[in-house]
């Protein structure tokens, strides 16, 4: 025994490091804290040397560390390598920082290549040492009596355990703890290093083992492939948990008019976690941001569970996940860390480009349009990429979906460091036709509030964020740009209706479930499309006029050329311009476009006067019995359409192929016009009617029609 007196002033666990350190067990340490005077004291009377270090967080946050050693030249190397620098976690550095604090090699190679593998030792011993030994290890075992000396000793000076106190409030003081084999990304809570039984709690839709489901890693912009994605030797999942802990512990518990804060709601009782036994209050903390109206709350067995490297958690009140989705939004909705220089028109520096704002209704000239604190380009990056969470993983004909395309092979940020696939993802929206294809990067930046770029593969690019958003929310009609001084919305001005003879009050004049003004534009385009190039004397021709620059559609990203074409009609000695911008959208069912400071509104009352279209005073006849299903073949449901003369008695029934009814979809009185109905392939019982081809029958007004159709499995 020392019989040290500079030892009872340090707590256990600085002072269990601190005799390691003297002893040679390690030739350099890490306290992951600032220490006071006091304590700095203590350990100079040690003989220990000592060196303050800053790194800094993947976000930015600065993060006071300490050095111990019994020579001083091991902290002069460390700080000549490390101090200052943002923190990276990765294979070299790990290796390196095994090496300073003095870890058997064969630990570091083995937990490198595979981290947390069972080794066979007690997990008394595991809790005493700061490495994660490989399964046997002769090196680790020979240390062990002298680390079990050590801890003994210092439990006898000290007089006290090693286990961190919970407060009344419910929150654990998370107690500084030396550097393990790497340090957490942005806390090293109590035991950090050690795997903890708590994060062993499963995760749905898991596919790499990290903890966090497919849904959190595309949220918080980690790899779904990739256990380690930073290199730090936890799992995803823990690291995200630790940082999640640590930010929700540091917000204030006083109300304030500009930033997040916690409130306590306590209740009567406590409650037992499942995995450790400890009993906590059964409230939650509710941590509200008021500049964005934004609550969410956080049960204390859940706050519980974070600190201990775990995003599940199950008490005997409560269980269920946290959720990352709202803490993200109000805790780091923006991270200007992960910010890369771009050459765009971006007057506000939000990082959305001019024209861009009008389409996702931000101001170009404010780079907070709603004045909540989150930068109009940060806030829609996070709404992008919750939909994108969101999005299916297969095919399907009625919605958008994502298709993952992995590489055998992975890229880092050169922001953070952070690793995920080199792949790419395909998001596919067949109602639009648009497909969208994002790097995995692209995706990491995007959750972290940026559009731009740049990984070690895909050394820069720019998400197109008015694209990406048809993709995740159109319904077809992106290009159908809605209008004011349309009462009907089916985006033909009042007045154009009334010039052409049609009701400004009636959407779809012909029931046939197309509103007027794409109707009008597709008879448009085809005119435009017969007409014959010209110079021509005796007829109608066009005379095209391209150039060598195209614009970006805001809406399918296809590239249109910035010319126009001039539709003549000589006869009559009239004639108008038509820009291919503007051709675009109306091929697409729109007559205004996205860009309506270079390509104003298409006028219909003028293109069918110079077209000689005669639709003044167009009285459609009322439809006639019409019958349509798609998709066909189908997987899970179709779509049905029944158009009706006048309103009266309509029957639609499935049967299969031997004639056997399955399934009755409607039998009552039909309304004129379009009638939508939807057969999701299931039989009048609800069961999953089995693959094959079945019969669509309807009956209206007398009159019966067959359609069939086939399902797929």
């Amino acid at each position: 025994m020392t019989g040290d007196r500079s030892l009872e002033r340090l707590p256990f666990e600085l002072a269990y490091l601190a005799l390691l350190t003297r002893y040679g067990l390690k030739p350099l340490s890490r306290w992951e804290a600032a220490l006071s005077p006091a304590q700095l004291d203590a350990l100079d009377e040690l003989g220990l040397e000592t060196a303050a270090i800053e790194r800094r967080t993947l976000l930015g946050r600065r993060l006071p560390r300490v050095l111990l050693a019994a020579r001083r030249g091991r902290i002069d190397a460390y700080l000549r390598r490390f101090a200052g620098r943002r923190i990276e976690h990765s294979p070299r550095v790990t290796r390196l920082e095994g090496w300073f604090f003095g870890y058997p090699s064969c630990c570091v190679e083995r937990f490198v290549a595979r981290p947390y593998v069972e080794n066979g030792f007690p997990e008394a011993d595991r809790r005493i040492l700061f490495h994660w030994a490989c399964p046997g290890c002769p090196s680790t075992a020979s240390l062990l009596d002298d680390y079990r000396r050590i801890h003994r000793e210092t439990g006898q000076l000290v007089g006290q355990a090693a286990s961190p106190a919970v407060s009344r409030r419910g929150l654990r003081a998370a107690a500084p703890w030396a550097a393990g084999i790497a340090a957490a990304a942005i806390v090293a809570p109590a035991l950090a290093s050690f795997p903890d039984p708590h994060a062993a709690l499963p995760a749905p839709d898991d596919l790499d083992g990290d903890g966090l489901s497919w849904y959190e890693e595309t949220i918080l912009g980690r790899g779904t492939d990739i256990y380690d994605g930073d290199g730090s030797m936890f799992a995803d999942g823990v690291d995200e948990a630790h940082r999640l802990h640590a930010l929700v512990t540091a917000l204030p518990t006083t109300p304030r008019p500009d930033g997040p804060y916690l409130v306590d709601y306590a209740m009567d009782g406590v409650e037992q976690c499942a995995v450790c036994g400890e009993w906590v209050g059964m409230g939650f903390w509710r941590i509200v941001d008021p500049r964005r109206e934004l609550e969410c709350d956080v049960h204390k067995i859940a706050l519980h569970y974070l600190e201990h490297g775990a995003i599940g958690y199950e008490g005997s009140m409560h269980e269920g996940r946290v959720d990352v989705r709202a803490l993200r939004r109000i805790l780091f909705a923006d991270d200007p860390a992960h910010e890369v220089e771009a050459i765009i028109l971006d007057t506000d520096e939000d990082g959305l480009e001019d024209v861009e704002e009008p389409v996702l209704g931000t101001d170009r000239l404010r780079d907070d349009s709603d004045d909540d604190g989150v930068g109009d380009g940060a806030q829609w990056a996070g709404d992008l990429v919750e939909l994108i969470a969101a999005l299916p993983r297969a095919p399907r004909d009625n919605g958008p979906y994502i298709l993952e395309h992995f590489a055998r092979g992975h890229e880092t940020c050169e922001r953070c460091g952070e690793s995920v696939n080199m792949g790419f993802v395909e998001i596919v929206n067949p109602l639009e036709e648009i497909t969208v294809e994002l790097p995995f990067i692209a995706l990491h930046y995007l959750s972290h509030g940026r559009y731009v770029y740049a990984g070690s593969e895909h050394e820069f690019g720019r998400v197109p964020p008015t694209v990406l958003r048809a993709a995740l929310e159109g319904n077809g009609t992106s290009h159908r740009v809605a209008v004011a001084g349309d009462r009907d919305g089916d985006l033909l001005l009042d007045g154009e209706e009334t010039a052409l003879g049609l009701n400004p009050d009636v959407a779809d004049s012909d029931y046939d479930g197309t509103p007027d003004g794409p109707e009008l534009a597709a008879l448009i385009c085809d005119a435009v499309d017969a007409l014959p190039d010209g110079p021509l004397a005796d007829r109608r021709y066009v005379v095209h006029h391209p150039t060598f620059g195209a614009y970006q559609c805001l809406q399918c990203g296809e590239a249109v050329n910035m010319g126009a074409m001039e539709i003549v009609d000589p006869i009559a000695g009239r004639s108008t311009n038509l820009s291919y911008y503007n051709l675009h959208f109306l091929r697409r069912g729109g007559f205004s476009t996205d860009r309506d400071d270079l390509y104003g509104r298409a006028d219909p009352v003028e293109l069918i006067d110079v077209l000689g279209l005669d639709v003044t005073g167009w009285e459609p006849a009322p439809p006639a019995i019409a019958l349509a299903h798609a998709p066909n073949p189908f997987v899970s449901s179709t779509e049905i359409t029944v158009k009706l003369p006048e309103a009266g008695r309509l029957a639609l029934v499935v049967y299969d192929a031997a004639g056997r009814r399955v399934r009755v979809l409607f039998d009552g009185r039909g309304n004129r016009g379009t009638n939508d109905f939807t057969w999701d392939g299931r039989d009048d019982a609800g069961r999953n009617a089995a693959s094959g081809v079945y019969f669509l029958r309807m009956e209206a007004t007398g009159v019966a029609v067959n359609r069939k159709m086939l399902k797929l499995k």
